[in-house]
Parts: C-alpha cells; structure tokens; sequence
C-alpha cells in the first residue's frame, strides 16, 4: 500500500512539476531578453557624454562656417578658430581647407609640410559624403597626439564645394571621459571606430583582447566575444556620429544571466521545497494515522490466516483512527466467531472421528465374527469343496475385516497405508492359504500410500482372489517352492499392484476368477499376466485417483 501511496502522490506532483519546469524555461528565455535588452539600453544611455563631445563638436564647426573671416579665409582667421577653441579640452585644433584639402587657416600654427591634407582618409571620406563625418584615430600633426578629425564640407553660394571646417577631437580626452565612467562592477565600456579598432576603453588590456578580432553575432542587436581567459562577454554597440564611431558596453554572460539564472533556480526551487515539505507532510500524516495502522491489521489478518486467533486488534488500536478503531473491533469479532466455529467443528471432528471409530470396530468384530461362525461350521462339512468354498469365504470377509481393523487405527478413518495393508494382508493370506504347504512367507515391497476406503476393500478382496488361485495351483501342480511376492509401485499417474511367484514350465498362469474381474472393473483397471522367465507376473494398474504418497497428505 505504501508504494502505491507513493506512486499517487508522484502521479500528483509530476503535472505540477512538468508546468513550473515549462514555466521557468519560459522565465529564463524571457529573463535573458530581459537581459540583452537592458545591455542594449545601457549602451545607448553611455553614450550621452561622447554624443555631447561630438554634438558639441559639429555645434562649434557650424558656427565657424557662419563667420566672414573664416568663410574667407582672411588675416584674421587664424585669430577667430584660436579664439574659438580657447579653453575647449577636448579640441586640439581646427582648420579651415579650401576645395583642395589645402590647410587656408588654422587655430595653432602649422608647417608648410602639413598644409596639405588631400591624401588623408578623412578628407576623402568627407568628400564622398558631403556631411558632418567623424574620421578614424590619427596623429595630429600640430600636437603630435592622438586625435580624431570631425569636419563640415563647405559649399559656395552656387552650391560649388569650397573645402571644408575641420577639428581635432583629443583621444586622451576621450580616454578620460571612459576611465571617469561609472560603470556597473566587471562591465566595460569603450569607443570602437568602424573598423572596430579600440579609440578608448574603460579597461584597455580587456577591450584589446575582447576587439583583437571581429566579434561574432550573438543576436540581431549585441555581438559576443572571449577575453584572454576565455571568458564569453555580449557586446551592445551604440553608433555616434551617423555610425563613424561606436560606443561598445560589454558584460560577461555569467554576471549578465546571474539574476535570470537566480530568478529561475528560485522560481523552480521554492515550489520544489514546497511540495517536498508538503509531500513530507502528507507522507508523515498517512502514515502515522493510516498506513501503519493497516499494516498492523494485514499483521493481524495474517496472523488469523494461520490460525492465531488470540489477537486482539481492538486493544492495539486504542489510539488509532475512529475508522481504523471501528475495522480492528469488526476484525477481533470475526476473529472470535471463527475460533468459535473452528472450535465448534472441532468438536464436531472429534465426535464424527469416535462414530467413525467405533463403527470400524464393530463392523470388524461382526466381521469376525461371521469368520469364526463360518469356521465352525466348515469343521462339519465333510465335503473337500464345500468346506473349500466355506474357507475361501472365510477368507474375504477375514480381509475386510482386516481393511476395517486398518481403518478404525488411523486417526483419519477414511485411508488406509498400502503397506500396512498389504503386509498384514500377506501375512493372512500365507497362514489361510499356503502355510501347510510352503513356509517361506509372502514377501511385500511397497512405498508409503494411502488408499481410500473405496480402494483398500476391493483391492484386499482381488489380493485374496489372486492369491488363493495361485497357491491353489501350485499345490495341485506339487511346486517345491511357491516365493509369492507383493509388489506395489506409483509413478503419480497410476497405482500398480504386482504378484509374482515362481512358476515351472508347463504350469498355466492362473485364470482371473469372475470375483476378480468384478474387482478390477469396480478399480477401473486392467490386468495381464506375464512370464519372466521362470516366474509368473500377474500385473493390476489403476489409475491414481485416490492414492497418493503419505508424507504428502500429512
């Protein structure tokens, strides 16, 4: 019962729990969105300060552009870009080029040598797109430090290129506005150009490992790289500047999933102790009022089932439940009424045993009785076959007398042992028939059976019947020897019943008598007589419908 108990309540629980194990599948892939988009949230939000150096940057370019001096490229242009960027960290120069990618004015002096900016890369890509660009890290060459170049195109009234504003954005400056970045513990932030080369970093060792390579995609919106460890980072890109640089906020995939992992593990865990508490509970509370108590009565049950009736369920379970009270008095009353009834027929068994016993007396005493009559009366007969007939008659009823004598000393009174039978059967028949003649006795080998009465009587006649034919015979053929012997044999299906007796050549094998024959067909058998050499073999098989070994049926 108890391990059905158990597969019930894991019948109960398995639903449950296949729903939360759903649910928290669920919560992680919704708790990693979650947090891929707060990444991608951060890296827009850490933009503000670059966006505001750039913005800022452009702001001042266009109000250059506004000014004649510097539209003209006069005397005092020079005078007017240094003015402008006079106490402005973050710039280190500005310039004013003409259609050529000729320096015409510039804040800080410059050298002849550095006039000519028509082969940078900025130049040309401020050319292609005739816009406010944003150019890859470089040198500087009035500073000599790293910088990027922010430019205006400049167009005549016509709309014909006439060159361009540029500036110099300090990289140590942006390098400061990293490193002074307040980020959350293990993140990184740093600015990539659109070659994804590192400008400045919060932590450069990291960034330079994270972006020696391309990063691959990770998603449509962050992008996943290793640091020297081997540790997985996911990488936001924020685009500054129409996309000429990029601000990237990176965290390592362990410290980004930990909450979504926490979250899950305690959405799946707590309801888990729940059930485990209650399951606990339950268990504990079925057991100590219920299963223990059945176990006691199947217990007890079993114990009635062998017959220990003096048990007393009802006393045992004072504490019990009122239900589990109500069943072990309803148990103990049962168990009263059958040892009541068991002693009854007992009793019953007892009385039927001395009735059975003591008519298997008196059915023997009349039974010799009549023997000794018929006796007395043989002793008056003068006539050979008269007094034979009265003698072989003697005989059958000395025989069922002798099944009843068997009979009424068993304590069943129903079976009779084959051996015992067929002993003391051999032995009257030797005394009746042949010990006048031969005294070498009636040899008997036979195992341990009962028999039913309905067996023993018909077989202990069809011995008599036999045996007297064959002793009758070999006294009237003057054998020296006779050496009768009794065999009876089972093999689980039939009984055989085997006699054998030495018989010289010549000697006919006795003929069954029509008492025999009866015999056999009342023990629906059949027979056949043999010759083994110089013995004869009369051999009975019956089928074993009632025999069976005693060890067995005691």
């Amino acid at each position: 019962m108890r391990k059905s108990f158990i597969i019930a309540l894991i019948l109960v629980v398995v639903p449950f729990a296949l729903v939360m194990a759903g649910q928290a599948v669920w919560r992680l892939v919704r708790a990693h969105d979650m947090a891929r988009d707060t990444l991608v949230a951060a890296a827009f939000a850490s933009t503000r300060e670059e966006a505001n150096v750039l913005t800022r940057a452009e702001a001042l370019l266009r109000s250059m552009e506004q000014q004649p001096s510097v539209r003209l490229a006069s005397d005092d242009c020079d005078s007017t870009l240094a003015a402008a960027i006079d106490g402005l960290s973050y710039v280190s120069n500005m310039s004013r080029l003409d259609a050529s990618g000729r320096i015409l004015c510039s804040a800080k002096p410059l050298r002849a040598e550095f006039r000519d900016r028509s082969e940078q890369d900025w130049w040309k890509q401020l050319e292609a797109r005739r816009s406010f660009i944003v150019s890859e890290q470089h040198v500087a060459p009035t500073t000599g430090k790293e910088v990027l170049t922010a430019a205006i195109p400049l167009t005549t009234q016509t709309g014909e290129p006439d060159g361009a504003l540029a500036l110099g954005i300090s990289v140590d400056f942006l390098a400061g506005l990293m490193r002074d970045r307040r980020l959350p513990e293990g993140a990184l932030a740093a600015l990539i150009d659109l070659n994804g080369k590192v400008i400045a970093a919060s932590d450069g060792a990291l960034a330079a490992a994270l972006f020696a390579a391309p990063p691959e995609a990770d998603s449509d919106r962050l992008k996943r790289a290793d640091d020297s460890e081997g540790r997985r980072w996911l990488i936001a890109l924020a685009p500054l500047a129409a996309g000429d640089l990029q601000l990237a906020f990176a965290e390592r995939e362990t410290v980004l999933f930990a909450w979504s992992y926490l979250d899950v593990a305690a959405t799946i865990v707590l309801p888990l102790v729940m059930a485990a508490v209650i399951f606990i509970a339950i268990w504990y509370a079925a057991n100590r009022l219920v299963l223990r108590w059945i176990s006691y009565l199947e217990r007890v049950a079993r114990a009635y089932g062998k017959g220990h009736f003096a048990l007393k369920p009802a006393a045992a379970a004072a504490e019990a439940p009122p239900e589990i009270r109500t069943l072990a008095g309803a148990m103990g009353e049962m168990a009263e009424n059958i040892r009541q009834r068991d002693a009854s027929l007992r009793q019953a068994l007892e009385q039927r045993t001395l009735m059975l016993r003591e008519i298997h007396h008196r059915v023997k005493n009349n039974l010799q009785i009549i023997g000794s009559l018929l006796q007395i009366e043989a002793r008056g007969i003068e006539e050979p076959a008269a007094r034979a007939a009265l003698k072989l008659t003697q005989t059958r009823i000395n025989a069922i007398a002798l099944a009843h004598r068997a009979l009424e000393e068993v304590g069943t009174q129903t079976v009779v042992n084959v051996n015992r039978l067929l002993t003391d059967l051999a032995q009257m028949l030797h005394d009746a028939f042949s010990a006048q003649t031969y005294n070498e006795g009636v040899k008997v080998r036979a195992p341990d059976l009962l028999v039913e009465t309905d067996i023993a009587v018909p077989l202990a006649l069809l011995l008599v019947e036999q045996i007297g034919a064959i002793t009758k015979g070999a006294i009237a053929a003057a054998q020296d020897k006779l050496n009768l012997q009794i065999e009876a044999a089972s093999d689980g299906t039939a009984l055989t019943l085997a006699i054998s007796h030495d018989a010289p050549e010549g000697l006919e094998v006795p003929r069954l008598s029509a008492f025999a024959d009866a015999y056999i067909r009342q023990l629906r058998g059949h027979h056949e007589s043999v010759r083994d050499g110089v013995r004869s073999v009369s051999r009975f098989v019956f089928p074993q419908r009632t025999a069976f070994l005693e060890t067995q049926s005691t």
